[in-house]
């Protein structure tokens, strides 16, 4: 049974109360994926959830399966609300790397870009470096101001 949980707060388990309706989560190899589910007025933790400032962690097993954050959540005439989420990759997109030249190790260069990122964001946005397996170097000449 998957859990999934907004900052903390259960949305979704098996408990009746805590269940959401027509959840879908879409993931692919070295892409954010998405979330997205529908959540009754009456659900007990409604109020926790808060657009571009939450964030989403989907549980399988009690191990964090995927995360993300709500970009959209769409009201229906009877108050239940629609929720989208992104994957926390996507938060790439939201910060900027000043023009410079990055010539190093594969492990130096995406070091240097989240650094770069992490000091661009809230904590729960950071993103950090795993095991890289690409041992060659990196030539990247960023003339522009341009999106992690």
């Amino acid at each position: 049974m998957y859990q999934i949980y907004c900052d903390g707060y259960l949305l979704h388990s098996d408990i009746p109360e805590y269940q959401l309706i027509d959840v879908k989560l879409q993931m692919e190899v070295n892409k954010p994926g998405n979330l997205s589910f529908t959540i009754l007025p009456e659900h007990p933790n409604l109020s926790s959830l808060l657009k571009r400032k939450s964030e989403i962690k989907v549980y399988k097993n009690n191990i964090v399966y995927w995360k993300g954050r709500i970009v959209e959540d769409n009201v229906n005439l009877d108050l239940s609300h629609e929720i989208y989420c992104e994957g926390k990759l996507k938060a790439l997109n939201d910060t900027l790397i000043r023009p410079d030249i990055f010539d190093d190790t594969a492990d130096n260069v995406l070091t240097s870009y989240l650094n770069l990122h992490n000091a661009q964001v809230l904590e729960f946005q950071q993103i950090k470096p795993g095991t890289l397996q690409i041992t060659d170097d990196i030539y990247r000449d960023l003339r522009n101001y341009e999106s992690t």
